[in-house]
């Protein structure tokens, strides 16, 4: 028989033979596979949120400009009491025309809430009312208490008295001791003047001031 016929004949007759499959080969593949879209996911993920970072911290960069930008104080910033007093008296003279605004008074004695209550009664008769929105305790540095306008069945006293138990933290016989030396009030320019009669300084913002973005100081440096 001649030799090419002979290697025809075997290569036909062998067996066919299959590779063994390598598990964890295929393991490791299969594993890859679906790691690759988590991977991505994750990825994703870590974007988004970074940019909502970024877009918050924008924000509060905008916030904290605008509040720059308004800059209104208020209070005897780096001037004794009786320079202030000069100080305040001065704006108030140059405040002109109808509109209402944000104004800091200070007391010449401090306020028990009665004596408060009285002394805007007396300003307020037969005219517009004063609208009273903080209270600055006395001896405290700058402690103080947002308040309302009475409700109804209520007065100004009232509403003063709940304001001074607030500072005592509920106790009503330490509530009796508290006492204001200063008020930031929203009134119109004649009516800052009748009340700065009856106090030690009344200073106006600017009528564009806007309430919670006024830098507000009530002691003075020195005497």
């Amino acid at each position: 028989m001649p030799h090419g016929a002979l290697d025809s004949t075997a290569y036909h007759g062998r067996r066919s033979q299959s590779i063994a499959v390598n598990k964890r080969r295929r393991r490791q593949l299969d594993w890859e596979d679906t790691r690759k879209p988590a991977w991505v996911a994750w990825l994703s993920g870590l974007c988004t949120i970074a940019l909502l970072l970024a877009l918050l911290a924008l924000g509060s960069s905008n916030g904290a400009s605008t509040m720059m930008v308004n800059g209104d104080r208020l209070g005897p910033y780096d001037m004794s009491r009786a320079q202030y007093q000069r100080h305040a008296e001065q704006v108030l003279a140059e405040t002109t025309g109808e509109e209402a605004r944000w104004a800091l008074v200070l007391a010449k004695q401090p306020w028990t809430p009665n004596s408060l209550a009285r002394i805007l009664g007396e300003v307020e008769r037969g005219g517009d009312r004063i609208r009273v929105s903080t209270l600055y305790a006395a001896g405290v540095g700058l402690q103080a208490e947002s308040i309302s306008e009475p409700a109804a069945g209520h007065t100004r006293e009232d509403v003063f008295t709940d304001a001074a138990l607030m500072q005592a933290g509920g106790d009503p016989e330490a509530a009796r001791q508290v006492r204001f030396d200063g008020m930031l009030v929203y009134a119109k320019p004649e009516q800052l003047r009748g009340l700065a009669a009856h106090v030690f300084a009344v200073e106006p913002a600017p009528a564009d001031a806007v309430y919670g973005k006024i830098g507000v100081r009530t002691q003075a440096l020195a005497e």
